[in-house]
């Protein structure tokens, strides 16, 4: 299902996906309540080739981040929140970092790990 004014989306879906040996995958959009985009393409099971469809059963892994990006840039969008503000991430192990930026926190490159604040009095 696609509705026509979104064409390029499938267009650029086609480019991207199911050329040679790459994986399928699906791509679904709705505006409003209403699908405007839904389309598959691409092998679901690479020994079989089996082909993907509408009904192919894929894992949701790692999409956190992209969801905290999209909120992030929602409050941004709304004036709430800024880019620049400092957070501080008390027990941050992975980098020894316990300073950054919304940015950072929202694009994944340095502040990560809860428990996250913008309060320095919480930083434990």
């Amino acid at each position: 299902m696609l509705k026509p004014r979104f064409s390029a989306v499938a267009e650029a879906f086609s480019r991207v996906v199911g050329k040679g040996d790459d994986r399928g995958a699906a791509l679904c959009v709705y505006h409003q309540g209403v699908p405007i985009v839904d389309i598959w393409a691409g092998t679901a099971d690479v020994k079989t080739r089996r082909p993907w469809n509408e009904n192919t059963i894929a894992p949701v892994t790692d999409a956190t981040k992209e969801l905290l990006a999209v909120a992030v840039l929602l409050l941004v969008q709304d004036g709430t929140l800024s880019l620049g503000t400092p957070v501080y991430v008390p027990n941050h192990v992975r980098l020894h970092r316990r300073r950054g930026c919304q940015r950072q926190a929202a694009g994944g490159t340095g502040v990560q790990r809860s428990p996250v604040t913008t309060d320095p009095e919480r930083t434990g």
